[in-house]
């Protein structure tokens, strides 16, 4: 049987059952797999949004995502 995905920041956020907002989301995930298993080089891309029209609000918006996931993964009464 295939070895459970050890849980890192990357996992955390984009493959536990919590990431299923991601599929919601009004965000492009363009790329998520040329990132994956590296958290730090994702926040880089991410930051790249700046310079779009709209960047900020997808930046905003992508990290209020993740503090709720965080949020709601750590909450001990789920």
């Amino acid at each position: 049987s295939p070895e459970p995905r050890r849980e890192n920041l990357f996992v955390l956020f984009f493959f536990c059952k919590f990431a299923q907002v991601w599929r919601i989301a009004p965000l492009q995930s363009d790329g998520i797999n040329d990132q994956q298993g590296n958290f730090m080089r994702w926040c880089n891309a991410l930051l790249e949004a700046r310079k779009r029209m709209d960047g900020a609000e997808h930046i905003v918006l992508t990290v209020n995502l993740l503090w709720r996931m965080w949020k709601a993964r750590n909450d001990k009464s789920v």
